[in-house]
């Protein structure tokens, strides 16, 4: 009996662990669009290498950053997500070897000029197969209600390993963590990954004719979520 109940706590501890690391940091930045190739100038000159320095630390697995192509008409922003798969409170900035802190506060001064806005997420990741990140990503937006979350979760369990179809090269499952209630737009987001834009166009292109089958698996999948929104990031750095 001991020995079961042994048994039972290792196995939830390495579970816990395992869903524990797979925890990431989503910070989204608008950057005005006249802007934008100075942000990414400074991202690959400067700040790229405080977020090595922390990977090199052991303080962060590893960090993403992503540009939005499909913005809305007239958007006189562009947004860019980072994404960040590190030890909670950790501290980018202040240990830093390379950069002075007079370097830092005056990159932090010409950042804050050139965004807008910003808004943050932490998700748990509950699944991926194949390459991920790839050159080229298709974020999916997701409402569940709460009561159909277990059943959603593990209908894109089954359907992860398929990630194959329409010129995917790997995909991704996360549940958000820091936004609950009613008001919230969404709740889960998936990641579909391409090797190029044209891939994710000729995808979207296609018309197909559906079985029966199809048909009633896309009615219960309908049933489960409402997709809210997408997003097509290209991917701009990767440590």
């Amino acid at each position: 009996m001991i020995m079961k109940q042994l048994i039972l706590f290792i196995t939830t501890f390495l579970i816990s662990i395992n869903l524990y690391s797979q925890r990431a940091y989503f910070d989204y930045i608008y950057v005005n669009n006249i802007d934008v190739q100075e942000h990414i100038n400074a991202e690959k000159t400067f700040w790229s290498k405080l977020h090595k320095e922390a990977i090199d630390r052991k303080e962060k697995n590893s960090w993403d950053m992503w540009q939005f192509r499909n913005n809305g008409p007239g958007d006189p922003t562009t947004l860019f997500l980072y994404v960040h798969f590190n030890k909670p409170g950790f501290d980018t900035y202040s240990k830093s070897k390379i950069f002075s802190q007079d370097e830092i506060s005056a990159e932090t001064e010409k950042y804050l000029k050139r965004v807008v806005r910003t808004g943050n997420l932490t998700v748990s990741f509950k699944d991926s197969h194949g390459t991920t990140p790839a050159k080229f990503l298709v974020a999916n937006y997701m409402k569940v209600d709460g009561f159909d979350m277990y059943d959603y979760e593990m209908m894109e369990k089954q359907l992860g390993p398929n990630y194959s179809d329409n010129g995917r090269v790997g995909w991704s499952f996360a549940k958000v963590l820091t936004r609950l209630g009613e008001k919230n737009r969404y709740n889960y987001i998936t990641h579909d990954f391409y090797n190029s834009f044209e891939e994710i166009l000729n995808a979207r292109d296609i018309t197909p004719k559906l079985t029966k089958d199809q048909i009633d698996g896309w009615k219960q999948m309908l049933n489960l979520r409402t997709q809210v929104n997408t997003q097509i990031g290209e991917l701009i750095m990767s440590e």
